[in-house]
Parts: structure tokens; C-alpha cells; sequence
């Protein structure tokens, strides 16, 4: 059996385990963000759209300003999905099961082919795959950035690790190899930018046998050249992400995503440390899930007596002692405990603050640091006690606990319904679920339920504008009108250029026949979101209401030319034309 075969047949079998073990996520709905990011995501509708892809930021709400991202490859491959299978969810989560397969091949390869024995490396490699963690990962087709990222990042590693054992023209060519993985990492998600770090930290920690010393020297010899192209791409990433999205980060931390937007550095280090004790809770007992960790459910440490803070700091000095401790007595354990850290480091809002406090998508490379030491681990049990029987019995029940997990997780996003319903029974104090899930039965015409959620999110987070503007619509349905001019009002209180809350603001003043400042409101929205549809149509109708009819001709034609086909312009139109006849006589 040649080489290719011997890494093509292991990769092949983990990519139908993955088939098997998330086959419920198949009929799965598109959810959540992945509205933003795919469904009204014009670039995303069909390869054509490839320059644009690459030449503009991937997505971003219209009024939420730190959601603004370039992860190109990520969204070419979405376009792809479309090019093939229109939105049918179908084809995109079966992409992601695929890709999910795929990386967890790529954790068997790099640790069978680096000296690891089989035995171990395939139990890891098994461990990630079923691991309930990643559920969020693979069933959140908007997360498909995390599995890109990470699966580019472990190739760019293994090409890495094959140059180093060869020499001439074949070394080059991985190395180059290894170059393009980086790229098309770096391409998916900020993820990747951690790829020469990752690769640093192998040759340290591997290569060199566990000597920072010996790796010292071989940089200042020879091995300077290797790392240089890494770094200057790395340049590269960060000056272009700069340029298409507006800085390194993103913009804008909102309160409701982290507290930690405005903390000191202090604050950043006692929650980021508590964050990291709860990841760690969470990889080793995955039975509280959820979508949401928002403020409310992780809040400020802001202080060394907070016995949260206490944890943080102990979680994380043990945990940069059992790298060292491990570092020349089990490298492999060192190596995956401090290349978690490293891919961890950009989300984990210590150095900088991020728009997210803790997600459980950001652990699917990270969520290595339990699979390969509990691998090593149950490994040394059996060749120690020489148990097979024993050994297989905790390699099954780890297997079919994770598993079931797993199959009942993926069950929890099949539709907003479903995910929000489990989010708010993970996190009952959160006016995020409270919030999302009453915008879902908003959407289903259950409106009296969906304002007892918003009002207890806007209890529980009295500054809190998208609740307040998911109440203003429900009490709009139910001709609650102002009640619904209060709640809209409040939304852009708290954020002034909320461009839904003036459009939905505006058709609260035209039902109640305030028609100048039902003008104003759709005017506004238009200058904040050009891309608010019904704001061109609505101000068509109110200044046929005001009188202004040549006006109104002129608001139909704008509208008409960015939007030809929409479902209400033959509605304007019929509208405008029998203004224009009363007018006539």
C-alpha cells in the first residue's frame, strides 16, 4: 500500500465517522447570524461574486458596527454552497460535517506521523471528533470560519513539520506548501494569524526536544529563513484586514457582547482568566451548553477579593506550570497545552478586548489541550496495567458520552426556536436569550409572548436597544402604537444611529398620522442604511400622505433603481399613480 493511500484511508474514515455522528444536523435551518452572513449576504448568492468576496469586508449588521469581519475564503465557500444548492441548509451542513471530518483527520496524521504511537493518536483524533464542544463549530454554518481556520492551520503545521525532515527541492516545496496552508488560514478566520506562533511553538517544544535555548540557536544560525515568510505574510493579513475592515480588531465592543470593551487591563486579566477556568469546565463536563455567554451571564471581575478572580489567576498559573512541567516529560502534552493558549490568546480579551466574551466555537482547535493529554493519558493506563478490557470500557463510555451529547446538542439548533429556547434554560438570567428568543415568536406571531421575554430583557438590561426594538415591533402588531413609539424611542436613545429603530419609528408615526415626522425618521434610516428597503418604500407612501406628489415620484424612481424587483413597488406605484389623478382634477 503506497504513502497516499496510508493517509487518504484514515482522513477517509474519520470524514464518514463525522457523517454518522452529526447526520441529525442535516435538516438543520440556516439560524441565527447565518441570516447576516449567507441568507441576505448579496456576495455569498453565487461565485460571480468572488472579486467582491475579496475585496470588501465579509459581513456586518446594519446597526451593529463591531460586526464587521474579512474572512474571504470562509464566504467564497458559502457562495459556493449557493452555486450548487441555492439556501437549501441541507448542502451547507453538510460542508461543515464534512470539513469537521477532515480536521480531525489532520489531528491524527500530525500525531501518528510525529512520533506519537497509533493507539493515542487515533483515540485523540476520535475525542475531537465526537467532542460535544464543537457542536456550535460545525452545526453554526456562520462558524465555518472556525473549522477553515483551524483545519488550514494544523496542515500549514503538518507540511512544516514533513520539511523539516527533508532536504533540496522536495523540502522547498512543503515549505511552500505549508506557506499557502497559512494563507488560506489566515484567509478564513483571525484564527489563522496564529499559524508561525503555533509552528514556533512545535520546534520549540518538539523538534528541539523541549530546549527554547537550542531553538534560540538554530533561529540566530539558519532557521531564521523558515520563519521569516511566515511572519512578513502575517504582516500582510493585519495591514489588509486594516484596510478592508478598519483596524486589527474589531471596531466597536458592544456592552451586550462583553463588558469588557471600556476594562482595564487588570479587569481583562481576572475575567479572562475566570473565562478560561470556564472553558476549561466546560471541555471536560460539555453538559451546559449554550449559544449565549453575554454579560449577564459572565460579569466583570473587577477585583482581586472576587473569589472568580481568585480561580482565574489560579487557573492560570497552573496552567503555565504544567507546560513547563511537561515540557521535557510528555512534549506532546506541553506542546498541545501551549499551542491552545497561543490560538486561545486573540479571544480570550487579556491583551485586547474582542466582541465576544467567551463562545464555545472559539475552543475547537483549544479543545485539543483535553482530547491529546486524556488520550496520552488512558494510553499509559492500559500499557501500564495491561487492562485491555479495562481500557477499552473508559474508552467507550468517554466515546458514548460525548457522542450522545453530541446527537442531543445538534438537536438544540435545529431552528432559532429550538437554540434560543435552550439558551435561556442554560442561561435564565440572560436578557440576551430573553431577547433573541422573543424576537423569534415575534416573527411566528406569538406577540404577547415575545413581550413578556422582551420586557424581563429589558428589565434585566435596562440599556438594552435591540430589545427595546424588538418590543416596539411586537406592540406594533398588536396596534399598541405608542407604546411602540416609546420603545423605538428608547432604542435610539441609547444608540442614535439605530437605522431599524428610526425606519420602525417612522412606521409607527405614519399609522398614527404624524406624517412630517414619520418623514423624517424613514429619511434617516435611508442615510444610516441605504440597504433598508422598506425605509425607500415607506417614505414613498408617506409623502403621498403629506401631498407631496412630485416629491413622491421622485422618492418612487430612487427606489425602483436600487430595488427593481421588489414585492411592494407595484403597490407604490398603483398608490402613486391614483394621487396623481385625484391631484389632476
Amino acid at each position: 500500500m503506497s504513502i497516499q493511500t496510508l493517509v487518504w484511508v484514515p482522513i477517509l474514515c474519520f470524514v464518514l465517522l463525522s457523517l454518522f455522528f452529526n447526520w441529525n444536523n442535516l435538516n438543520n435551518n440556516l439560524v441565527y447570524d447565518d441570516h447576516e452572513a449567507i441568507t441576505n449576504n448579496e456576495a455569498t448568492h453565487g461565485l460571480e461574486n468572488t472579486s467582491r468576496i475579496f475585496t470588501t469586508p465579509s459581513w456586518w449588521s446594519s446597526h451593529i458596527s463591531y460586526v464587521r469581519h474579512y474572512r474571504p475564503l470562509t464566504t467564497w465557500t458559502y457562495a459556493l454552497n449557493f452555486s450548487i444548492h441555492g439556501l437549501n441548509p441541507w448542502g451547507y451542513h453538510l460542508f461543515n460535517n464534512i470539513l469537521h471530518g477532515l480536521v480531525s483527520g489532520l489531528v491524527f496524521l500530525i500525531l501518528s506521523m510525529s512520533g506519537l504511537a497509533i493507539g493515542p493518536s487515533l483515540i485523540a483524533a476520535a475525542f475531537f471528533l465526537v467532542h460535544p464542544v464543537h457542536v456550535e463549530a460545525v452545526a453554526w454554518i456562520n462558524c465555518r470560519a472556525d473549522i477553515l481556520a483551524g483545519g488550514f492551520l494544523l496542515l500549514s503545521l503538518l507540511f512544516h513539520i514533513r520539511a523539516a525532515e527533508e532536504t533540496g527541492r522536495k523540502q522547498i516545496s512543503l515549505i511552500a506548501c505549508s506557506l499557502i496552508a497559512f494563507v488560506l488560514s489566515g484567509l478564513s478566520k483571525e484564527t489563522g494569524f496564529m499559524t508561525p506562533f503555533v509552528i514556533l511553538a512545535w520546534d520549540i517544544v518538539i523538534r528541539d526536544n523541549g530546549y527554547p535555548l537550542e531553538t534560540w540557536r538554530n533561529l540566530r544560525s539558519s532557521r531564521w529563513r523558515e520563519y521569516l515568510p511566515f511572519f512578513i505574510i502575517l504582516a500582510v493579513f493585519v495591514w489588509s484586514r486594516s484596510q478592508f475592515v478598519g483596524g486589527a480588531a474589531e471596531a466597536t465592543v458592544s456592552k451586550m457582547a462583553s463588558p469588557l470593551g471600556e476594562a482595564s487591563f487588570i479587569e481583562r486579566l481576572l475575567t479572562g482568566g475566570y473565562v478560561i477556568a470556564r472553558y476549561m469546565w466546560v471541555l471536560v463536563f460539555p453538559l451546559k451548553l449554550t449559544v449565549d455567554y453575554s454579560p449577564n451571564e459572565i460579569t466583570l471581575v473587577d477585583s482581586f477579593l472576587d473569589p472568580r478572580g481568585l480561580v482565574g489567576l489560579s487557573v492560570l498559573v497552573i496552567y503555565g506550570a504544567a507546560i513547563l512541567f511537561t515540557l521535557r516529560r510528555a512534549r506532546y502534552i506541553s506542546f498541545v497545552l501551549l499551542s491552545a493558549a497561543i490560538i486561545l490568546a486573540p479571544g480570550a480579551n487579556i491583551l485586547f478586548p474582542v466582541g465576544t466574551i467567551m463562545a464555545e466555537r472559539l475552543m475547537y482547535l483549544p479543545a485539543l489541550a483535553l482530547c491529546i493529554p486524556l488520550a496520552i493519558g488512558l494510553w499509559e493506563f492500559h500499557l501500564r496495567l495491561k487492562r485491555s478490557w479495562l481500557t477499552l470500557i473508559l474508552l467507550i463510555g468517554v466515546l458514548a458520552a460525548y457522542s450522545v451529547r453530541t446527537y442531543d446538542r445538534n438537536k438544540d439548533w435545529k431552528n432559532e426556536e429550538t437554540l434560543f429556547t435552550s439558551a435561556l434554560a442554560a442561561s435564565p438570567k440572560s436578557a440576551m436569550a430573553h431577547k433573541n428568543l422573543a424576537s423569534v415568536l415575534h416573527e411566528r406571531g406569538r406577540y404577547e409572548e415575545a413581550i413578556d421575554l422582551a420586557e424581563t430583557a429589558v428589565h434585566i438590561v435596562p440599556e438594552f436597544p435591540d430589545a427595546y426594538l424588538i418590543l416596539g415591533n411586537c406592540y406594533f402588531m398588536i396596534h399598541r402604537y405608542r407604546d411602540a413609539e416609546t420603545a423605538y424611542r428608547k432604542a435610539i436613545a441609547l444608540v442614535p444611529d439605530h437605522a431599524s429603530a428610526h425606519l420602525n419609528l417612522g412606521a409607527a408615526y405614519h399609522v398614527t398620522g404624524h406624517f412630517p415626522e414619520a418623514l423624517g425618521m424613514f429619511n434617516r434610516a435611508i442615510e444610516l442604511d441605504p440597504r433598508l428597503d422598506l425605509a425607500w418604500f415607506n417614505r414613498i407612501h408617506t409623502l403621498i400622505s403629506l401631498g407631496y406628489i412630485e416629491q413622491a415620484e421622485s422618492a418612487y424612481h430612487q427606489a425602483i433603481l436600487r430595488f427593481p424587483n421588489h414585492p411592494t413597488s407595484a403597490e407604490a406605484q398603483t398608490k402613486l399613480e391614483h394621487a396623481k389623478a385625484i391631484t389632476s382634477h
